[in-house]
Formats: structure tokens, C-alpha cells, sequence
């Protein structure tokens, strides 16, 4: 069963798809990651503002299918990359890239317009980080990317995702070192 959500165009679509976006990492993140009051007060404050920058106005909707998978890197489940999925087709709007990030046992589920909402049919390239947090006197911040650097742009990666209406389960990615 498709989820239905909003599109948006305009002249402040970028600035909703951006705030959208920011909203997802950062909940993903640090749900993942984030242990203290000022990352879930931030958090807090990325989705306010995320959620003033969209249109008043409804326009079509567009369907999303719920789509989960595993992330393995050299055979071991990974916890806390974050893959972002780029449409083969041109056409497809600048503010539709499903996203997801990975848990402690290398499960994920895509989310394009909220978190975890699926979606839209169609084939991707994908893209995927894993910048493990390292953890000072109090504070935690982004490591270095720990997967090889072609893994990271969607033109190099050589992985893709199909998402059909049918398909909700994923297969692995494996990702070799």
C-alpha cells in the first residue's frame, strides 16, 4: 500500500527540499548517535524551520513505497551510514532523494519526504557515507569516511536500487573494501 505525500514547486521548494533534508540527516543521525539535550534541542530547531519553508498550498501528491535493506562492508553489518539514492531520471525533481541510515545491524529504511515514509518507484544510484563518530571530553563529531571514496558519488558507486510498488524488502548491499 502506497504512502501519499505532498510535492512542492515554486520558488521556495529548494529551500523546504533543503530544510527536509537537513531535518532527515540530523534525526537519523542523531537518533543513531546524539546522546545529549543540545543535539535533540537542535534537532528540534532543524524541524521547526523545516516545517515554515514549504508552500500553504497542496499540490499533487506523489506516491512512496515503503523499501528496507541491509549495508555490509567487508561481510560485517555497518551501524550509522547514510545512503542517498539519486533518480536515473532527469526528470524527477531536485528535492526527491530517499534516504536512510543505517542501525547497529546494517538495517535501513528509506524515507524521501519524512523519515521512513519509503519511496517513489524507480531506479537510483546510490551513494553511501560511514563516518563513524569519534568521541572527545564531552563532544562526539564526524569521523572520516571510512568506505572507499567511490562509494560516495552516485557516478562512481556502481550501485543502484530499484523501487517497485511490489517490493518493500531490499537485497543487501554488500560493499567491498
Amino acid at each position: 500500500m502506497p504512502h501519499l505525500v505532498p510535492t512542492h514547486s515554486g520558488s521556495r521548494s529548494l529551500f523546504y527540499a533543503a530544510g527536509i533534508a537537513a531535518v532527515r540527516f540530523c534525526l537519523g543521525y542523531c537518533s543513531a548517535h546524539c546522546r545529549t539535550p543540545l543535539a535533540s534541542g537542535l534537532t528540534l530547531a532543524l524541524l521547526t524551520l523545516a516545517s515554515g519553508c514549504g508552500p500553504s498550498g497542496a499540490e499533487p501528491w506523489k506516491k512512496v513505497y515503503p523499501a528496507a535493506g541491509k549495508v555490509r562492508f567487508g561481510g560485517q553489518a555497518i551501524e550509522g551510514a547514510v545512503l542517498i539514492l539519486f533518480p536515473k531520471d532527469k526528470s524527477v525533481p531536485a528535492n526527491v532523494r530517499p534516504t536512510g541510515t543505517t542501525e547497529l545491524d546494517g538495517s535501513f529504511e528509506l524515507g524521501t519526504y519524512s523519515v521512513d515514509d519509503g519511496a517513489p518507484a524507480g531506479e537510483y544510484d546510490v551513494a553511501i557515507s560511514w563516518r563513524p563518530l569519534i568521541k572527545g571530553e564531552g563532544t562526539a563529531t564526524p569521523g572520516p569516511n571510512r568506505l572507499p571514496e567511490h562509494y560516495g558519488k552516485p557516478e562512481t558507486s556502481q550501485l543502484t536500487i530499484k523501487i517497485d510498488e511490489d517490493t518493500s524488502t531490499l537485497p543487501t548491499i554488500e560493499l567491498k573494501p
